[in-house]
């Protein structure tokens, strides 16, 4: 027994060629880039998580001139932008010491977000805090110390451009890898 299509069938239409075979092909340019910066933003406005993001300023910090390490960490921020936030995932371990814990956790930023903010581009060390609202976070960040200040900062780790169209250099996003520890919280680096 053959099935029989439930409704009507559906033909594709055939659009004549309005110039001769000899037109230039389609090329991706900047033009088409707000475009889909405008995708990436709209969805991000509608069901992102507020952050604040912290630049490192490496060249107003001062250095130690023996070690190399920050002495005194000049800072560009908070700006406040949206992105998309993936749950860190927390790790404890029971040491001598006490208990330590590791969270690890991602976080997608279009583009568009960090140009509207007048913020740089984020790299490795920058600070990055989401969840500020809520007394939860706060206390659980800190181990339910009574820490003043406290809240899901983390370090990043890791930044990769994201989001690339087609195959051209432009790209719409980043993507961050985030990192908390709590013996070395990242509040504190904002705070030397």
């Amino acid at each position: 027994m053959a099935c029989k299509p439930i409704g009507p069938t559906c033909d594709y239409a055939v659009i004549e060629r309005s110039c001769p075979s000899t037109c230039a092909p389609f090329e991706f340019d900047a033009a088409e880039s707000c475009f889909f910066d405008g995708i990436a933003a709209e969805q991000v406005q509608v069901a992102g998580t507020e952050i604040r993001f912290w630049h490192q300023d490496l060249s107003n910090s001062v250095r130690d001139p023996l070690y190399d390490e920050p002495i005194n960490r000049a800072w560009c921020g908070p700006f406040v932008m949206k992105a998309f936030v993936d749950y860190a995932t927390e790790n404890a371990e029971a040491r001598e010491e006490g208990t330590r814990v590791v969270w690890s956790g991602s976080l997608w930023v279009p583009r568009s977000e960090i140009e509207t903010a007048a913020a740089p581009a984020p790299l490795e060390g920058d600070v990055i805090q989401y969840w500020h609202n809520t007394g939860f976070y706060e206390k659980h960040s800190v181990l339910g110390a009574d820490e003043p200040g406290a809240g899901y900062y983390f370090d990043v780790i890791n930044v990769e451009l994201d989001g690339y169209l087609f195959t051209s250099p432009l790209f719409v996003g980043f993507k961050l890898q985030l990192s908390r520890r709590t013996e070395f919280t990242a509040e504190r680096r904002l705070r030397e």
